[in-house]
């Protein structure tokens, strides 16, 4: 059996075609993925078209590899900017734009570089060696099962809590809310709509993170008068071995991770960003210096990316084994083999060996290529940071925008990632970071869902318990949420959680008790809509919401008996925070009227301007308006996306 797989593995690798499309495919990739709002799914369903007239070796290798790149490309934009490029780098912000404001930027990148070549190598193996035993796994999960995966999904909370864990339950189960926006998946109802359509197609995961993660970094940067903090990049000679060397010596953290994604990836839905997050999670526990997380840890962003990248290997294990995708982007390479007439499945193997081994040798290789491509490529990313803050602010400003719009057409995107940008922008100011939010708005469809759908089973067997209870998978889910939430417990015990906010920014009175009234008022407003729905529709809300309004409740109290540090010095004055609010509203705001273009260019000219006001650099504003237009020209006619225009452009 091993010469023949030896021979399959070789076979189609002295094509020089084969080998071009692998390295444009992860250079594109990577590309792709550092783009905010373009995520590896949107760029893979962009390339199916042109894989019609090519072999169905050619076709995989080329969607395949631009796959991995694409998750690797979300690490870039993580780092570099506070914004994860796809979902699966959300937990790379963690640690990964902390290493970059203390100027490590180069050595963020090498990190990710390296550990998505890890992760994404030891993904291959096992796709390559055990498909068949991890694919029987995959059809024992059923909606029990999922249910107890969110639930341990939402454990990691308490290690994303690193100012307070009350906070952060909270900002968990406003996120769990906020995913019941819209038609409900099980019952059929609308639900948290309003009255408005548009909304009834739920929250999009990317416009929240792009709003969470990127617009308060970018209001705090363009709302300090000097902008002497800017994070900037400074090349030291033998800093990538330097950091090579030292994630060497850390073999335990890759070998978790990797497991950790490779598992999560065979579980259908759950995807690399549930990956990455629990294998950050995992991390931290087993680390001894557990404070030292959220401030710029090597192994922080070591850990998301492995996972991340081994989740890829771990999602195609389903689908060439059973025909089950398991993820997103693995159902757009299903449709790719479905386009050739292969299908997927048991069979696979059996009849089509070659390519099977072939597509695994070549996603191994492309996981090697993209390690080299990043790695080399890393100082000259991290040279992006040099930009003047008044080119390099308009530049994510315009990115997020048409990021953001790219999704879905759809200028309420573009408002709404603004909306929550604001605040997120205040939510941050007094402690409630955006980790917690965006894993509850992750995890809260797939809890929604194997809630309802095990209710259902339940009544129709005579006992929802012992759905479940009774389930092996579930039981071994059960215990490893008591062991999460134990071992959270010891951590607050053992006070490292009080030292570790002891050294947060704390916040003001007035802040915290504003939030906490608003977090009732959602609550209240939240469990106020729900008598007029069915059961199946309101149960999860509902619960959700009285969770929510309890935990409010205790922030309150907190908020008027607790002690409270006050504002720190050097922060944004409050006006600049509403004058720039009003400023990017009025930009969403006027779209419609001017025209995409000439919005866009129109607020890049004048946000050059205000952080150019010293010198006034008419230099400045024209290299802004220039990257604007090259920004809308590449998503206009190369992505296709069909921005609106108006009465100018």
């Amino acid at each position: 059996m091993g010469i023949p797989m030896a021979e399959s593995l070789l076979s189609g690798w002295m094509d020089p075609v084969n080998w071009l499309l692998m390295l444009v495919g992860v250079a594109g990739g990577i590309l792709v993925g550092a783009l905010p709002g373009l995520t590896a799914t949107m760029a893979l369903a962009l390339m199916l078209p042109f894989t019609f007239s090519m072999g169905p070796e050619a076709a995989l290798i080329l969607l395949g590899a631009i796959y991995i790149g694409a998750i690797y490309g979300g690490s870039i934009s993580a780092i570099l900017i506070n914004t994860p490029g796809t979902p699966s780098s959300i937990a790379t912000t963690f640690d990964g734009f902390p290493m970059t404001q203390k100027g490590q930027a180069e050595q963020a990148l090498v990190t990710a570089a390296f550990s998505s070549g890890v992760g994404g190598v030891l993904g291959g193996i096992s796709l390559l060696f055990l498909s068949p035993l991890l694919a029987d796994l995959a059809l024992n999960f059923g909606p029990p099962e999922f249910f107890w995966v969110a639930v341990f999904g939402l454990t990691v909370i308490a290690t994303l809590s690193s100012h307070s864990l009350i906070k952060g339950l909270t900002g968990g189960a406003f996120g769990l809310l906020l995913s019941t926006v819209g038609i409900a998946p099980i019952g059929g109802d609308s639900r948290f709509t309003f009255g408005f359509s548009p909304l009834q197609g739920g929250l999009d995961l990317v416009v929240v993170l792009i709003g969470l993660f990127c617009i308060p970094e970018v209001i705090a940067i363009m709302g300090r008068r000097g902008l002497q903090d800017q994070p900037s990049y400074q090349p030291v000679k033998g800093v990538a071995a330097h950091v090579i060397k030292r994630l060497i010596r850390r073999p335990l953290l890759f070998l978790r991770s990797s497991v950790i994604g490779i598992v999560t990836g065979i579980i259908p839905g759950a995807g690399g960003n549930v990956a990455s997050l629990l294998a950050y999670d995992a991390t931290v526990r087993f680390d001894k210096n557990k404070e030292e997380y959220g401030r710029g840890k090597i192994e922080g962003v070591a850990a998301s990316e492995t996972g991340n990248n081994a989740e890829v290997g771990g999602s195609l294990v389903p689908l060439l084994s059973l025909g089950i995708p398991g993820a997103a982007p693995a159902a757009v390479l299903m449709g790719a083999l479905l386009i050739q007439g292969i299908t997927p499945g048991p069979d696979l193997y059996k009849n089509y060996p070659d390519l099977v081994h072939t597509f695994v040798g070549a996603f191994i290789a492309a996981n090697v290529v993209m390690f080299v491509m990043a790695f080399y490529g890393a100082r000259y990313v991290a040279r992006l940071l040099n930009l003047p803050s008044h080119t390099l602010v308009p530049l994510i400003v315009m990115l997020t925008v048409i990021g953001s719009y790219a999704i879905r057409n759809n200028l309420l995107d573009v408002a709404m990632m603004v909306g929550f940008g604001i605040v997120g922008y205040l939510l941050k100011k007094v402690g409630f970071e955006p980790g917690p939010i965006v894993l509850g708005l992750i995890l809260g469809s797939i809890a929604e869902t194997g809630l309802a759908q095990s209710m259902l089973i339940g009544q129709a067997k005579g006992g929802i318990w012992m759905v479940f209870l009774s389930r092996p998978i579930t039981l071994a889910l059960i215990g490893l949420c008591l062991i999460s939430l134990g071992s959270s417990w010891w951590m607050l015990r053992s006070g490292r959680r009080e030292r570790r906010e002891k050294k947060g920014d704390g916040g003001r009175l007035g802040g915290d008790l504003w939030a906490s009234l608003g977090f009732i008022l959602v609550a209240v407003i939240a469990l106020g809509h729900l008598p007029g729905l069915n059961k199946m529709s309101a149960v999860f809300p509902g619960t959700v919401g009285v969770i929510l309004l309890c935990l409010g409740v205790v922030c309150l109290v907190q908020s008027l008996f607790g002690r409270w540090k006050p504002a720190e010095k050097g922060a944004v004055p409050a006006s600049s925070v509403v004058v720039l609010s009003l400023g990017m509203a009025g930009y969403v705001l006027l779209i419609p009227w001017l025209g995409f273009l000439a919005a866009t260019l129109l607020f890049a000219g004048m946000v050059t301007w205000f952080l150019s006001r010293r010198e006034r650099s008419f230099r400045g504003v024209a290299v802004s308006l220039l990257i604007g237009l090259l920004l809308y020209s590449v998503f206009r006619w190369i992505f296709m996306v069909p921005f609106p225009g108006g009465w100018l452009l």
